[in-house]
């Protein structure tokens, strides 16, 4: 291989690796900053924090998202922090190629769900040390969501949040049961 293109090789690595860092950065700026979910809002988050994990670990990540939910702002921070978790989960354990994110918002109903293709786990062994699912579960459970995490025995692994909450501006009583 000629110097020249063993040198134009390099720099095009260089400046690959550049721009990952960067992005990482941007989104680990904005995780850092628990107000920044309630300025910029939940998709942007997201799209910021798939847009990091897909150049850092070379994976291919879709996000789908319709619309930005009209939710509290601790209810999306708790949904960034739980796609935040699940998503370092993918890249430590799972051997995954893609990741899907997908939000969709329905009234009053808010669902996030992070799938992935990786080699799942065993949901009946115990896992010592390791404590990104119970903090999700504890997460989801302090903001009344309702988490479940499915391995497939095919493979793959699917976290799914469920929110009821009732839109911000509700003329609505509750009754106490």
């Amino acid at each position: 291989m000629p110097e020249s293109e063993r040198l134009t090789e390099a720099l095009d690595y260089i400046v690959d690796q550049s721009e990952a860092a960067l992005v990482e950065l941007r989104s680990l700026i904005f995780g850092l900053r628990p107000e920044s979910v309630a300025e910029e809002g939940l998709v942007a988050g997201l799209r910021r924090l798939t847009a990091a994990v897909g150049a850092r670990q070379k994976l291919q990540v879709e996000v789908v998202a319709e619309g930005e939910p009209d939710i509290d702002n601790s209810a999306k921070e708790a949904l960034y922090r739980i796609a935040q978790e699940s998503l370092q989960n993918v890249v430590k354990h799972a051997s995954a190629h893609a990741v899907r994110v997908q939000l969709v918002s329905e009234g009053e109903k808010v669902e996030l769900v992070i799938d992935d293709d990786g080699i799942g786990f065993d949901s009946d062994a115990d896992h010592p040390g390791h404590l990104g699912i119970s903090g999700m579960k504890q997460r989801a459970a302090a903001h009344n969501l309702e988490l479940t995490v499915h391995s497939r025995t095919e493979g793959g692994v699917e976290v799914r949040v469920r929110t009821h909450a009732l839109p911000r501006r509700t003329k609505r009583v509750i009754p106490w049961s």
